[in-house]
């Protein structure tokens, strides 16, 4: 969506433990979250 693309603020969980994430590092953090054998610890990744 274009608002999507507007924010460059991404939240990064970790457990229980919030990260806010430059949109550079989405796409990186966004692959380990696709792959199930590096998925232990990053539980999510939104959009704020």
């Amino acid at each position: 969506s274009r608002r999507f693309r507007e924010r460059r603020e991404w939240r990064l969980v970790v457990g229980s433990n919030e990260k806010l994430v430059l949109e550079s590092y989405h796409q990186k953090c966004h692959s380990v979250l696709s792959d199930p054998s590096k998925n232990e610890l990053l539980t999510e990744i939104f959009y704020v």
